[in-house]
């Protein structure tokens, strides 16, 4: 028979303990939860000490428990500058930015941007296939993998497998974001920061998964300097290579990174930083499947394992990407500061798949036949390049009118975007099925396409104020104009399209 404390006594044996509980919970060095589980195992033992003369104890119906209030801070996101709105912390700003640190990347085990899906609820696949670039949606809306991703504040191409390794933390603002980017496709941003030298730092990562992949990187970062400034220089070196694999058949592949970033102050008011990575990733890709006349198929039905781009002369897609940056940060009188961004990237593509394309019977493009048939075709455009260069200049600043405090900014960037891309092959071999037993059919590997190059140019100019009201509210105000050039150029010598456009976008936030 299980023996219990009368519930008077109980209640005595809390309130002696219960007053030690604020100064537990409010201790600066001792975790809220921690705080919890002392005063928890506390009231254990003090029931248990009393146990024993439980019987004897006088009754106290007067006794009551005193009022306890315990009070957790949420916990904040950090500073995201893809925001658009300063140095405001980004649980603070009237937008919706997070900013997803390593280690919360790690943590998540992303090596992908397609695994940002796993941190955000809003943030969706869209067409990730395995082998190929990352492409995702924020909110149902689909982000331009040009125009619609930064690294480390300026615009770059994600047309191509971008690494992580050499990141210290992923931006994603969700929303229109002509107040951020003048050009860009509604949904919101992705702003990809790198990591710069911060002290001493020597890491190592070896790293086995079940589908056979293999992970090997390191993570090394010193300053250094004469003994009257010895702190002047910084260096920070990451390097990785993996044996990729997946479930899905035949997608093995391979992917090196080396990125360097090294910084040198030259005296307390001026900083230069730059930093450059090369990658190379080549895998063949796996397509992704598709509706079934109007039916969408059950994926109860699909052998997760199947690679409908599974051929004898089936090539990988490979990405080689070359990205830097340059930087020069000048402190300026009464706390201006100023800041001037270089940065260019080139990507090299060569894009091969034996790729499943629409119904033979009902002449579709965008869907599978009824009975899981498709056209199989031939697709082979090598040697595709983009280039991105951008200047970013920007002056900041505060000043004090009439009891309000302005953060100011002023920036022009510019932007120069090319793709160049030649004929290429899209040829029908066969029809497949969605079993994946088909084939194999001859390759028809003749170029016999024509393509595009793209050009475009831009320049915008940006204005933002921040008003600090009072010590609870706060305003924004902005302005950004942006100047468009844009021109297409066929490969097989038809006329092309030009297009000139000025777009003005006002802002305002409280």
């Amino acid at each position: 028979m299980r023996r219990s404390l009368p519930r008077d006594l109980s209640r005595q044996a809390f309130a002696h303990l219960l007053p030690t509980l604020p100064t537990l919970a409010t201790l600066p060095n001792v975790p809220t939860a921690l705080a919890c589980a002392a005063a928890a195992c506390a009231a254990l033992s003090a029931l248990s000490a009393q146990s024993a003369h439980a019987q004897e104890a006088p009754k106290d119906t007067s006794a009551s428990l005193p009022a306890i209030t315990v009070t957790a801070p949420a916990e904040r996101q950090g500073r995201a500058s893809i925001s658009g709105l300063g140095d405001t912390p980004a649980w603070q700003a009237p937008v919706q930015a997070s900013s997803f640190s390593r280690e919360a990347l790690q943590n998540a085990q992303v090596s992908r941007l397609a695994d940002l899906t796993q941190l955000d609820a809003s943030t969706t696949d869209s067409y990730n296939a395995v082998g190929y670039w990352d492409s995702l949606s924020i909110r149902g809306f689909t982000l331009s993998n040009a125009y619609n991703w930064r690294r480390e504040g300026l615009p770059i191409n994600a047309e191509t497998r971008i690494a992580l390794d050499n990141k210290s933390a992923v931006e994603l603002f969700k929303g229109s974001s002509g107040m951020q980017a003048g050009v860009s496709s509604p949904g919101g941003l992705v702003n990809l920061l790198v990591k710069r030298p911060e002290g001493r730092v020597r890491s190592a990562l070896f790293s086995v998964q079940d589908s056979g992949a293999i992970l090997g990187a390191i993570d090394l970062s010193d300053r250094f300097g004469p003994p009257q400034t010895p702190q002047a220089f910084g260096l920070r070196i990451n390097a990785a290579a993996e044996r990729l694999a997946t479930h899905i058949d035949q997608t093995r592949g391979r992917r090196q990174l080396l990125a360097v970033a090294g910084d040198w102050v030259v005296s307390p008011d001026t900083k230069l930083e730059a930093e450059f990575e090369r990658s190379t990733h080549s895998q063949p890709s796996a397509p992704g499947f598709s509706l079934l006349g109007d039916r969408l198929p059950s994926a109860k039905d699909i052998d997760p394992g199947i690679n409908l781009n599974r051929q004898p002369w089936t090539q990988p897609v490979v990405f080689r990407g070359d990205t830097a940056t340059l930087r020069w940060t000048q402190a300026l009188a009464a706390g201006w500061r100023s800041t001037v961004t270089y940065g260019e990237q080139r990507l090299k593509t060569d894009d091969r798949a034996a790729f499943p394309y629409g119904c033979r019977s009902s002449g579709a493009i965008d869907r599978f036949c009824d009975d899981g048939s498709f056209v199989l075709t031939d697709y082979r455009s090598n040697g595709e390049r983009r280039t991105t260069r951008s200047l970013l200049a920007q002056v900041d600043g505060q000043l004090n009118t009439a009891g309000v405090r302005h953060g100011l900014s002023f920036s022009v960037l510019r932007n120069l975007h090319a793709t160049r891309v030649g004929s290429y092959a899209f040829n029908d071999v066969g029809d497949g099925n969605i079993s994946g037993n088909f084939g194999p059919f001859t390759p028809q590997p003749e170029l016999n396409s024509a393509a595009a190059t793209r050009r475009e140019q831009t320049t915008e100019f940006s204005a933002r104020d921040s008003l600090t009201l009072t010590e609870a509210t706060r305003a924004w105000v902005g302005l950004r104009h942006t100047r468009l050039h844009r021109g297409l150029t066929p490969t097989d010598g038809s006329t092309g399209a030009r297009l000139s456009d000025n777009v003005t976008t006002p802002w305002v936030a409280l």
